[in-house]
């Protein structure tokens, strides 16, 4: 997986799905649409 937890990526507006687990919203990608990665 090219990405780690806190990290903030960049993606097409309207790749992915949008989830909700417990309360907290999530969305789900592909790893090819991942744009780019921003690690902190």
């Amino acid at each position: 997986m090219p990405v780690k937890v806190e990290d903030t990526i960049l993606m097409e507006k309207y790749s992915g799905q949008e989830v909700t687990i417990d309360g907290e919203e999530f969305i789900i990608i592909k790893a090819e649409d991942i744009i780019a990665v921003i690690e902190k």
